[in-house]
């Protein structure tokens, strides 16, 4: 194997229990656990991968949507390549927030950072999100878009294999 070329970092941010956590434990450990502990502060994940034979190293951070970290996230976003806002297609108003973490993440990041709208939990029946309401919405924020679910795995490696073709 060839030694690291670079060091890239993809923040995860959203409302509280949308995926965040799921989504990265799917595609770092191939796992899927049914509760989590919410994220205290953030968690980082750290994953090399194999680019046109370039080996990259990802820091994926897990950043914690509840309200009560929002004084420390500005350090969390420093130097971020990518940001990635997941909202839960069961739950409306984790699409309605989508803006307000654009503004967060934009405050202490002003950058043209390439942002993916990731629309999790499409395996449950209880959807009230619709794809066409989530590819309007990411266009809105001039952010790609995919729909995954953490828990079957659907679409979650080409979400990051779209993540990674960004930084390469």
């Amino acid at each position: 194997m060839k030694p690291r070329e670079r060091v890239f970092k993809i923040v995860f941010i959203g409302d509280p229990g949308v995926g965040k956590t799921s989504l990265i434990t799917r595609y770092a450990a191939s796992t899927f656990r049914e509760n989590y502990l919410p994220t205290l502060g953030a968690n980082v994940v750290a994953k090399e991968v194999s680019v046109e034979g370039r080996v990259l190293t990802v820091l994926i951070w897990d950043i914690a949507g509840q309200e009560i970290f929002s004084v420390v996230r500005d350090r969390y976003y420093n130097h971020a390549n990518i940001a990635v806002i997941v909202y839960d297609v069961t739950a409306r108003d984790t699409l309605k927030n989508v803006k307000v973490w654009l503004d967060d993440i934009r405050t202490y990041n002003p950058s043209n950072l390439p942002l993916v709208l990731v629309g999790n939990k499409i395996d449950l029946p209880d959807r009230v999100i619709s794809k066409d309401e989530g590819e309007k919405a990411a266009k809105e924020i001039h952010a790609l878009f995919i729909e995954t679910s953490a828990k079957t795995g659907e679409n979650v490696r080409k979400m990051f294999e779209r993540l990674i073709g960004l930084l390469a």
